[in-house]
C-alpha cells in the first residue's frame, strides 16, 4: 500500500509542477 501511496504523491506533484508551468507561460505568453 506504501508503494502506491508513493506513486501517487509523486504524481500529484508533477501534475501540480505541469500546472504550474502552463499558467505561468501563459501569463508570460499574455505579458509578452
Amino acid at each position: 500500500m506504501f508503494y502506491i501511496a508513493r506513486d501517487f504523491a509523486a504524481f500529484g506533484s508533477l501534475v501540480c509542477f505541469c500546472t504550474t508551468l502552463a499558467v505561468w507561460g501563459e501569463v508570460l505568453f499574455s505579458a509578452g
